[in-house]
């Protein structure tokens, strides 16, 4: 590949009389390290970030020369030996200049003239295209004799497997005289093909037997930069309970760094599978804006519940793109399963914001897998709202089965959710609704969620589980008016994982969702879930010390001291209210898609 595939054409440049202060704006407004210094189209130097911060005074001290320095010339501090790439270069030829020169960027020159710009990144994302990791596949090795003609051996097996090979690296192997040949190929289900390649004498080295080439089963999807998705400080939804959660997460010892993998803004193209363009180049323009733009109200920003705020389209699509990160990693073999706690954003639709979300990673990543591996999804969404915006988004498809127990829509945002909301088409019956009476309690919530979730799961047979884990069921919460406890956020994932074993060689992506008491809900919550996902299961006891001693002072309300909760008074209705959820269940059972006995 030649760099003029991957540079970027574009270039933002300085003159050699811009201003340091000038030229430290363009750096920051544009998040950019690097900017050539251009004279009458020809390259003359080059600045970066590091160059401008050498040149400033120290921010911790006052200096009358401050604004001096800031009004100096560019001329004053670029490099002026200037390391180029031409267009038609190879990027394995500047990968080389830029590791030797330990640079950031390479201008890209023609004729002495400025035609582009290659950094780090760009040279990282198109590895990544060689080698086709962000292609829908699975990663299968194999060891095999260093010599002439096996690469054709084994693509010849890839062929009588009809598989499509997306990519093939080669290395050396851990054995003189052998190597290792690395495939990307395109299906949800490489064992077929490890089995083919094992009954013609090749050794097969990952994935292990397990189903996946993994250090532990399970990732994290996680950054700090998830907080940048904020409204206000009064709103009540508060990303801090993130940041909570990881804390006692760390606190319990459940998770390392290898546990982790950091999210990626989700493309334009991508957020399009499920919103119109129109929408996202508005939500882009919105967070650009210091005031609310005219056609806000329309789309459903500047309201009470969704604010509008600054750089509310990288903050949502970074969110967007954490649940694609996670279906990559278990969809390519990655891991078995995968979890975003800032996901769960349900309630967006395709041209508006709704319910605190502005667009809905549930639904983006369920296009997602229908469009590149065309699986059949069960979608389980457990959140005391009822799951309008990924219910309406696949209404009419039946590969895609949702699933949502709720607090009925009598008294509770959005209204919807009730039992007759069936699908329609092709996907009548592919939309279950347990509408639960308020003040339902655990026994009734997990005598519903038992009963019902493995009989569509054996009805339906899906190739994925995607789970959507809001915890705003417990009696804590106060935007909600259910009765339930800490009980029901163990139960939720364990049949949730169990399941994705039985019917989907454990592939099970899990999402957040509501929590709206960040401090004494939301992180055991959550804690519970990641530790069943990576079975390292954890036992009723205190919380961590050193998690409550570093949180209490910023609560307002006294924190928890064990992971479950004391039991709670009983409902006095508790008869009632459970023979209403039985009678619900039964009457939704009649038209979901479930085995019947013959």
């Amino acid at each position: 590949m030649r760099i003029e595939k991957i540079m970027r054409r574009r270039v933002v440049t300085v003159h050699p009389t811009t201003s340091i202060g000038d030229a430290l704006k363009l750096l920051r407004g544009n998040r950019i390290r690097h900017l050539p210094v251009v004279d009458q189209e020809r390259l003359v130097g080059i600045i970066s970030d590091r160059d401008l911060r050498d040149a400033l005074p120290s921010t911790l001290l006052a200096h009358d020369d401050d604004h001096t320095v800031l009004q100096k010339p560019v001329a004053d501090i670029m490099q002026r030996q200037v390391i180029t790439a031409h267009p038609l270069d190879f990027i394995e030829d500047a990968a080389v200049q830029i590791y030797e020169h330990k640079v950031g960027s390479l201008p890209v020159v023609e004729g002495n003239r400025l035609v582009g710009i290659i950094t780090e990144s760009d040279l990282f994302n198109s590895l990544i295209e060689l080698f086709g990791v962000n292609k829908p596949s699975s990663h299968i090795e194999v060891e095999v004799d260093d010599r002439v003609g096996m690469l054709a051996e084994v693509s010849q097996v890839m062929r009588e497997a009809q598989v499509n090979v997306c990519s093939v690296v080669v290395f050396p192997g851990d054995q003189p005289g052998r190597k290792n040949l690395v495939f990307r190929v395109q299906t949800i289900d490489p064992r077929p093909v490890m089995e083919l390649l094992r009954s013609k004498g090749f050794a097969v080295v990952a994935p292990g037997e397990g189903g996946g080439a993994l250090s532990r089963n399970a990732r994290l999807i996680y950054s700090a930069d998830y907080t940048r998705y904020y409204f206000h400080d009064e709103h009540p939804f508060n990303q801090r309970r993130l940041l909570l959660t990881y804390d006692l997460m760390s606190a319990y010892g459940l998770i390392n760094d290898a546990d982790i993998l950091p999210p990626r803004l989700a493309t334009d193209e991508e957020l399009a599978l499920i919103h119109d363009p129109r929408y996202i180049q508005f939500v882009r323009q919105q967070g650009e804006s210091d005031t609310e733009l005219p056609l806000a109200a329309g789309y459903g920003i500047g309201t009470e519940d969704v604010p509008f705020f600054p750089q509310m389209h990288e903050a949502a699509a970074l969110i967007v793109g954490g649940t694609l990160q996670a279906v990559d990693a278990v969809m390519n073999g990655q891991a078995e399963h995968a979890f975003n706690p800032a996901g769960g954003l349900h309630h967006a639709f395709r041209g508006r914001a709704s319910g605190f979300c502005i667009y809905n990673d549930c639904s983006v990543a369920i296009a997602y897998l229908r469009q590149h591996w065309d699986a059949r999804i069960l979608y389980i969404d457990t959140d005391a709202h009822h799951g309008d915006g990924v219910q309406w988004a696949f209404y009419d498809d039946p590969n895609v089965l949702t699933v949502s127990l709720h607090e009925t829509g009598k008294y509770l945002f959005p209204g919807t959710g009730s039992l007759t909301e069936r699908g329609e088409g092709s996907g009548y019956g592919y939309s279950v609704n347990i509408p639960l009476e308020a003040f339902t309690e655990d026994q009734s919530f997990l005598d519903i969620y038992h009963e019902l979730i493995p009989k569509l799961a054996r009805g339906f047979k899906p190739d994925v589980i995607v789970t959507q884990n809001g915890c705003d069921a417990h009696t804590y919460d106060p935007l909600t008016h259910l009765s339930c406890s800490m009980r029901i956020y163990q139960e939720i994932p364990r049949l949730a994982h169990r399941l994705a074993h039985e019917w989907c060689q454990g592939r099970w992506i899990a999402v957040g969702g509501g929590g709206y008491d960040i401090w004494r809900v939301v992180p055991r919550a959550w804690t519970l879930l990641w530790s069943e996902m990576t079975d390292q299961p954890l036992a009723d006891g205190p919380l961590p010390e050193a998690w409550r001693s570093r949180w209490q002072p910023l609560s307002e309300l006294e924190l928890p001291t064990r992971l479950f909760d004391d039991p709670f008074p009983p409902i006095p209705r508790r008869a009632e209210i459970t023979e209403k959820n039985r009678i619900t269940l039964e009457r939704a059972l009649m038209y979901a898609p479930i085995e019947t006995d013959s």
